[in-house]
Formats: structure tokens, sequence, C-alpha cells
């Protein structure tokens, strides 16, 4: 609630991308807007520090030292700070990152693009006990179990009620969907829309 999606956006990537608030975007079967859960409310945010006796929290924010994360973790630091919390702002090296971070979960806070695709297994303890978030709810893990083994008729609205679960719970903050620009020549055509990845079929590009 500290934190403002809308301007990190901004700031980060000119507006361009989709705010999101579950471990799900756009793209995916199961997606549904999320955003509003835990939405932008500093007072409130304020509110849970004090009632959960953080009245005197300083955390270590670890991202990756890349434009995107550290550009970020700016703003982020500044709005939790806002409400209270102090933060020292430790950018990592990508092989520190990884080293650190992902294996060592050496961090209190991160920033990373989470580029694979519909995991949200990974917040699944029992099949994952040892990935970095280090989040543990059985109420989630049967969400998505069931989700994943449903037929794939039922498989987008179960999978809903897992990352529902997910977005209630907070134990990330997702802060959007990264945009992934593509720019031609006005000559070029064939090249497809709403692309998620950077490979081209050029079966379709022609020049005019």
């Amino acid at each position: 609630m500290a934190i403002d999606k809308t301007k990190v956006l901004q700031d980060v990537q000119a507006g361009r991308g989709v705010i999101i608030g579950s471990m799900a975007v756009p793209t995916d079967p199961y997606y549904e807007d999320l955003s509003g859960v835990n939405a932008y409310n500093p007072e409130q945010a304020k509110a849970l520090l004090k009632e959960a006796g953080a009245t005197d929290l300083t955390l270590r924010f670890r991202p990756a030292n890349l434009p995107y994360a550290t550009a970020a973790a700016t703003d982020v630091a500044a709005m939790l700070q806002a409400v209270g919390v102090k933060v020292v702002l430790e950018p990592q090296p990508w092989p520190n990152w990884v080293q650190q971070v992902f294996v060592g979960k050496d961090y209190d806070l991160t920033i990373v693009a989470h580029v694979e695709a519909r995991d949200l297994n990974t917040y699944d303890n029992s099949q994952f006990p040892s990935y970095y978030w280090g989040y543990a709810n059985p109420t989630f893990n049967k969400l998505w179990l069931d989700a994943d083994q449903a037929s794939k008729e039922q498989y987008p609205e179960l999978m809903k009620k897992a990352a529902r679960q997910l977005a209630d719970d907070a134990p990330s903050v997702w802060l959007y969907m990264m945009p992934n620009l593509v720019v031609t020549k006005a000559t070029v055509t064939g090249v497809g829309q709403n692309q998620t990845t950077d490979s081209f079929d050029v079966t379709t590009i022609a020049t005019r």
C-alpha cells in the first residue's frame, strides 16, 4: 500500500506497460485485473506498520544492478521511507544478485524482472521449498495444484483463484508487466502485434 505503481511505471517506463496486482499478466488465460488489491494508500500503510509494531524498521534493499531495477528501486525506497520504513539501498551486479539474492536469499527487498511465463507454482513451497520468495501458504498450494490438474475448460477460472490468493497475501509486490517495444520503418509490414518475445516469424515480414 506504500507503493504508487502508477508513478513507478511513469518514471521507469514512461508510462508504457500494464500495472498488475498478482503473478499474472494480460497474456495469461487466467488474467484478471487485480491492481486494486492492496492499492496505493500510504496512510493505511502507516497504520498497518503501527499495528504490526514495525515502527523502527530498517530493510536492506538489494535490486539487480540493471537500469529498470535500480530506477524502480529508487522510487520504491523513497515511497517506503515516506511511510516510516528506513531503506538501505544496495544494488547488486547481476552475478552477485544471483548468488546472494536468488540462491542465498540474503536480502530483505529486491526488484527483478520475472520473465518466466505462467509460473505461479514457484510460490508453492511444497514443490519449491528453497525458492527465494520464502512464501508458504497451504491454501495457495491447494488452489494452484487444483488448477494445474484441472481440465482445459476449468483451468483458467481455478487458476484465477490461486492468483487472487497471492494478491490478497501480497508475498510480492507486482509492479507492472514490462513493455516489449518494437520499432520498425513505416515500409515494414507483417510484424506481429502484442508479441511477448523478441523472436519473429520472418515468413510474415516484408517491405513495401
